[in-house]
């Protein structure tokens, strides 16, 4: 009976896994970072006068130069 995948393969498959297992916490952690910054920088725009639609606009067109 051939088995269902090569040796190759799940040699492959090991290596992906402990590609992603390095990568993964990593990822988490930056997407947690630009999470917050996008956070603060709402809360700067809401402050300086800035209604919540217009600084969620401005956080999702990624702009750098704002003006009032």
């Amino acid at each position: 009976m051939k088995p269902l995948i090569s040796a190759q393969e799940l040699f492959e498959m090991e290596q992906r896994t402990k590609t992603l297992k390095a990568i993964i916490p990593n990822a988490i952690e930056e997407y947690a970072v630009q999470a917050r910054l996008k956070r603060e920088k709402f809360n700067a725009l809401t402050y300086e006068g800035f209604t919540q639609e217009q600084a969620m606009q401005i956080i999702v067109a990624n702009k750098e130069k704002i003006t009032l």
